[in-house]
This record gives structure tokens, C-alpha cells and sequence, in this order.
């Protein structure tokens, strides 16, 4: 379970902290990416999944109780994550990191 998130502007990323002490960060532009409001998804299933320009970023945010809200530098303020979501992210991102030797 997620226990906080904190939004990092400088690194330009969430962090997720758990539950079990990991702290797992998502870059603004994967989730602005992963975004599932009815736009985006239309898109994705026309083959045109959302452009991402480069320093592209939250600007601002929202609880929502188990999710949250994000809107973010390129306009687009439509994506509401909830937190399993998140958590669906944060593990494809964490699977993703080199491990050390």
C-alpha cells in the first residue's frame, strides 16, 4: 500500500512511499503517459497514444481520497490515478532499474 506521495518538482517526479519502506519514484512524464482519462484512452485505441513533450511536468495536484489528480505543464488536467494504479506504475518502473551486482 501506498503510505505517502510526494511530488518532487526539481527531479521532476512522484514518489511513492510504501508501506514497506520502499520509496519508488515515477517520472511526470510516465504518468503523463499512463494517463487513462477518456481522451488519452480514445486515443490509445485509435493508435495514437498521448504525445509527451520533453519537461513536461506536474503543476498540480489533488487527493482524492484512494487517488489522486494531477495536472500538468502541457495543459492537461483530465488524469485521475488511483492508487493501484499507481502502484501497477511504480513495480513496471521498479522491474525496469538495474540491481546492483
Amino acid at each position: 500500500m501506498i503510505e505517502e506521495l510526494l511530488i518532487d518538482q526539481q527531479r521532476e517526479v512522484l514518489t511513492l512511499r510504501l508501506e514497506d519502506g520502499r520509496c519508488i519514484d515515477l517520472p511526470d512524464s510516465v504518468l503523463r503517459a499512463s494517463c487513462k482519462c477518456a481522451f488519452c484512452e480514445s486515443g490509445r485505441r485509435k493508435g495514437e497514444p498521448p504525445l509527451v513533450a520533453e519537461g513536461t511536468h506536474i503543476v498540480g495536484w489533488e487527493s482524492m481520497g484512494a487517488a489522486i489528480h494531477l495536472k500538468f505543464s502541457d495543459g492537461h488536467a483530465r488524469g485521475i490515478y488511483p492508487y493501484p494504479y499507481l502502484l501497477t506504475l511504480a513495480e513496471a518502473q521498479a522491474a525496469e532499474l538495474p540491481t546492483a551486482p
